[in-house]
């Protein structure tokens, strides 16, 4: 027991008599170096948007940047996407604009100009071996409000068939002749009416065709604009005789009864 005490005894009393230690501190200037030597820490951003001693105020500052150009940029484009639906807005009023104007003027014109129709009579028939002549009566009427002017009236013959009815009548009807060697020219004030007679020269036909005369009344407007009212007849004669013409010597045949009704082929402009 003795021999444990003694070996504890001694390193307690060499314990109590060591050194105390001192702690060492490093100078000021020391601290100023080190102080000087490591960045100062990230004040942040709070109350100072411009610092730009902060870091992170600069980062938040390029974000706004950023965020405003976007924004900027966003509002270019619908600006630009107004801008091009005000354009095409303005283009379609424009278009509306000129096809009214349009229509108003085409509208007045046709409402100050020369309308003319007409009606048909029959006048004398003369048979004879190898046809016939028949005169037929026009009555012309300008049912328009200005003068036409340049009236005529031509007359063309055709056995009627079913199948080519407008072959026949439309190159007649759209054709721009309008006079031959025997036409008259009148003009007509509104209201007013003339009287023109032409001739319906018929050949016989075996194939029973239906005689049909085409009637063409063309004239101008003020301006000089050429119109036409054209319609077919259908034509039924009834014949007496025959008789011999005291002038040729040859056979002939007067009409008892004459009788006219629409073709199905018309053209007015």
């Amino acid at each position: 027991m003795k021999r444990l005490l003694m070996p504890g005894l001694v390193l307690l009393l060499g314990a109590a008599n060591a050194p105390a230690v001192q702690t060492k501190y490093p100078s000021s200037k020391a601290q100023a170096a080190v102080a000087a030597a490591v960045p100062d820490q990230d004040r942040g951003c709070l109350g100072k948007p411009s610092d730009r001693s902060s870091e992170l105020c600069a980062q938040w500052s390029a974000v706004d940047v950023s965020a405003s150009a976007l924004k900027w940029s966003e509002a270019s484009f619908w600006l630009g996407i107004i801008g091009a639906a005000l354009g095409l807005l303005t283009a379609v009023a424009a278009f509306l604009a000129a096809r009214y104007a349009k229509k108003a003027f085409e509208a007045a014109e046709i409402d100050l100009r020369p309308w003319l129709q007409f009606t048909i009579e029959p006048g004398w028939a003369s048979g004879r071996e190898d046809g016939y002549t028949a005169a037929i009566v026009v009555k012309a009427t300008n049912i328009g409000r200005t003068p036409a002017t340049d009236v005529s009236c031509l007359s063309e013959t055709h056995r009627y068939d079913n199948r080519v009815v407008e072959d026949h009548f439309l190159p007649f009807f759209k054709s721009d002749v309008f006079t031959d060697q025997n036409t008259e020219l009148v003009s007509l004030l509104p209201g007013e009416s003339y009287t023109f007679q032409v001739l319906s020269d018929v050949p016989n036909d075996d194939t029973k065709r239906i005689p049909t005369i085409g009637i063409k009344l063309g004239y101008k407007w003020s301006n000089g604009k050429r119109a036409r009212t054209c319609r077919a007849f259908h034509s039924d004669y009834r014949w007496e005789g025959p008789t011999i013409n005291p002038h040729t010597g040859n056979p002939q045949w007067h009409s008892t009864e004459q009788r006219f009704w629409v073709a199905p082929v018309n053209v007015t402009e």
